[in-house]
């Protein structure tokens, strides 16, 4: 399953969504497709997010990853740009 879904239970019911778009993560359709997120995979997430959420976001591809993972250094109290 796609490393990007969240499901589970809380006190008000049921939850299923995608992290990926709740943050903003930027994938290409290569990327994607590497998790299992296909168009058809989407669609079944979208289902279930209506379903349980009412409410759906999910990643559409990009041409490029343009997401920017930096590392924290505590020692050298830094943030540094990975990559």
């Amino acid at each position: 399953m796609c490393p990007y879904i969240n499901e589970g239970m809380n006190i008000d019911g049921p939850y299923y969504y995608c992290n990926a778009a709740a943050l903003g993560v930027k994938l290409s359709a290569k990327e994607l497709e590497g998790i299992g997120c296909t168009e058809e995979q989407r669609n079944v997430c979208k289902r279930f997010m209506e379903m349980i959420m009412g409410y759906v976001m999910l990643p559409e591809p990009v041409e490029t990853n343009t997401n920017v993972i930096i590392k924290l250094s505590r020692d050298e109290k830094t943030l540094q740009k990975c990559g």
